[in-house]
């Protein structure tokens, strides 16, 4: 399976795979634990993982729901998919889901991890706080389950889930999984992707502010393994980052209007010709 995604996100870092992938490849970096502080929908690490370009990986994700569904697929995908076989998708069960999506100390991680699977294929751009496609009257142009292949989703999960043995999933923030794993730091291949500057707020619930911002470039020097960093193409950070190297690459923004947009890459091991 050479394109895997499970969950939606706009401009999802599984387009980037190939480069990733090569990246991995050129410097012997595929008997590393591939690690990304900020998984989100996972989408280039789930390729990396299922083609087998690396042996190990570890996600992490501060936010409570996101954390949780990656546990469901790893520990309870039997009961996920059930869950996924058995929920009609309908506005009644939308406005459920997102009541326990609200609320989650009242419900398990399963539950939880359904509730964000199941928004992020029926809202807007997969965006979890974002409202339902079509609309609650359902006669917009799209509609609720347009985006919720209930077959495909169950295909991937029952993939993904083979790998669990290989995976180690935790709900830190970035500063904390860094300091947890400081003594396994030459084990380690770090890709970053953070709460952008200009679209964090929009693509993420945990955005950064300037201090997270400027955190995590302190935290990024002191690590004595090998990292990439995709950022969007913001002056602040080109100018924090200056003393790296840097490169540009496009992506396809999905939320609102389409567009093509302009990202960074940041490696503190590669120089710019080998960037994306």
């Amino acid at each position: 399976m050479s394109k895997l995604s499970i969950l939606r996100y706009p401009g999802s870092k599984s387009k980037i795979y190939d480069v990733v992938k090569k990246i991995i490849k050129d410097n012997g970096l595929s008997s590393k634990t591939y690690c990304e502080p900020f998984a989100g929908g996972f989408g280039c690490g789930l390729q990396l993982l299922v083609n087998r370009d690396v042996n190990k990986v570890i996600i992490n994700d501060l936010d409570r729901h996101i954390y949780s569904f990656w546990v469901s697929i790893f520990n309870f995908s039997d009961e996920l998919i059930k869950k996924i076989k058995e929920t009609e998708i309908t506005i009644v069960e939308w406005k459920k889901q997102k009541k326990i999506y609200e609320h989650t100390e009242n419900h398990s991680l399963c539950e939880v991890g359904f509730s964000t699977l199941f928004l992020n294929r029926t809202n807007f751009s997969g965006i979890l706080t974002a409202g339902p496609l079509g609309g609650f009257s359902q006669k917009g142009k799209y509609k609720l389950n347009c985006r919720f292949n209930k077959e495909k989703v169950i295909e991937s999960i029952e993939e993904v889930s083979k790998y669990k043995d290989k995976v180690e999933v935790y709900n830190l923030d970035f500063l904390s999984l860094i300091f947890l794993l400081k003594n396994r730091e030459n084990e380690m291949f770090y890709n970053f992707d953070p709460p952008y500057v200009e679209k964090g707020h929009i693509c993420y619930e945990q955005s950064f502010n300037t201090k997270q911002h400027y955190t995590l470039f302190f935290i990024a020097k002191l690590i004595r393994t090998d990292w990439i960093m995709t950022y969007d193409n913001s002056k602040f950070i080109i100018d924090l980052y200056r003393d790296y190297n840097q490169s540009q690459f496009s992506i396809f923004y999905s939320a609102g209007n389409k567009l093509l947009e302009t990202e960074l890459m940041i490696s503190n091991f590669l120089s710019k010709e080998n960037l994306a």
